[in-house]
């Protein structure tokens, strides 16, 4: 049976962006609302209107992590320039709230989120040229920042293939473009960020 009927008159999307939060289904509806449901219709209700305010090209999911879904949100017309911004939701109006941004690019650079452990979660901010920061977040606006290891003074830049591996994340990058990248290891901590070794091969190899 019809459970609601989500944008009446004719909505840009079908709904999308399924994910299950502390029992509650989050999805996006009308291109721009961020909804929640319990399964019943009095459960289904709106979260946010303003998420993603017009022209909204749209909200992923980046990950889910400790109760929370974690969005992409972008803003801007179809030809650019485009604003990501990420966004946590636990399913309430108060539990919806931005992360960080805006970060200004031509396309949808944000694709996943790195969780480590219930302490932090990573992502990959990428700007107008293409060049990406590693950013560190404990889910909170205060603890969302571009990360640093101990004795860096420039943030990961391009950082890529990522994993985690014995409670630690594992990822190649550069610090600086007169080095070559390196395969890094980090508990989340900056003191606990170390280079293992020079990678001198190309990304595509």
């Amino acid at each position: 049976k019809l459970l609601r009927d989500l944008c009446p008159g004719k909505c840009g999307s079908l709904p999308r962006g399924f994910s299950l939060v502390l029992g509650r289904l989050i999805f996006t509806a009308g291109d721009r609302e961020l909804w929640s449901t319990d399964g019943t219709a009095e459960g289904t209700r709106v979260v946010s209107s303003t998420i993603c305010p017009n022209p909204c090209q749209g909200i992923t999911l980046l990950g889910v992590w400790q109760g929370a879904a974690i969005l992409d949100a972008l803003t801007g017309p179809a030809t650019g320039p485009i604003a990501s911004e990420v966004w946590r939701t636990d399913g309430t109006t108060a539990g919806t709230f931005r992360l960080a941004g805006p970060f200004f690019n031509f396309s949808g650079t944000l694709t996943a989120i790195y969780p480590l452990g219930d302490r932090y979660f990573f992502f990959v901010s990428c700007d107008f040229s293409l060049n990406c920061s590693l950013f560190r977040s404990d889910g909170t606006r205060a603890g969302t920042a571009p990360f640093l290891a101990a004795g860096v003074t420039l943030p990961f830049a391009n950082p890529h293939s990522f994993a985690v591996w014995q409670d630690r994340l594992i990822f190649i990058s550069f610090t600086d473009f007169s080095t070559p990248e390196g395969l890094w290891s980090t508990d989340g901590t900056p003191e606990g960020t170390v280079r293992l070794a020079d990678v001198h091969e190309a990304p595509s190899d």
